[in-house]
């Protein structure tokens, strides 16, 4: 009968600024603090139907465990800076682009492993993430993902998008993935609306 419990203490405070731009569009600055942790558990012992690392993205920045299921809980000690900024249309609310850097500061190394052998995260610091994207217009969005190595002073992912959406719900869009030594791919998507129950 294997039983696990684990605490987890998380703090998340941030501050919102807003000044009215040049263009008279509302821009603001978005600074947030992410405090994570959770102790150590051995938990080797425990089955493991569906654990993996959940793939590193600016969402990733303010997760409560780096893995997907419930097998396995990530022990943490850590700390996220990060920093948003947008400019939206105070006419329609509508957003034109936004900004996102990000980073974690480990003030332990993590311990727990999945059972594939997923490398222990040893660093002081997780890798450096920037999101951004833009609204060129009502129907063309575009954006860019970056994930900057401060260890080998290089860029480990990168993905460059476009979504195009027509008055009829029509959607193109093109997206462009790269992750060092692992995905370097392009894919074209569309979506083609039929009726109210077929798409």
């Amino acid at each position: 009968s294997p039983s696990r419990g684990t605490e987890i203490l998380s703090f998340d405070t941030g501050l919102f600024f807003e000044r009215d731009s040049a263009k008279g569009n509302l821009q603001t600055l978005e600074p947030r603090l992410f405090y994570l942790y959770v102790p150590y558990e051995d938990q080797q012992g425990f089955p493991d139907f569906d654990t993996a690392p959940y793939t590193f993205s600016f969402s990733q920045l303010f997760n409560t465990n780096r893995f997907t299921g419930a097998d396995r809980q990530s022990d943490a000690n850590q700390l996220t800076l990060a920093l948003t900024t947008r400019s939206m249309s105070q006419l329609s609310g509508r957003e034109l682009w936004s900004l996102s850097f990000g980073q974690i500061f480990y003030f332990e190394n993590q311990r727990v492993l999945s059972v594939d052998g997923t490398p222990l995260l040893s660093e002081n610091s997780s890798p450096f993430i920037a999101s951004s994207v833009l609204h060129i217009s009502r129907k063309l969005d575009g954006f860019i993902d970056t994930q900057w190595n401060w260890q080998s002073n290089r860029f480990d992912v990168a993905v460059l998008g476009a979504t195009y959406t027509a008055d009829g719900g029509q959607r193109l869009g093109a997206e462009y993935r790269f992750r060092r030594d692992s995905v370097d791919q392009f894919d074209i998507r569309y979506y083609q609306p039929i009726n109210e129950s077929w798409r």
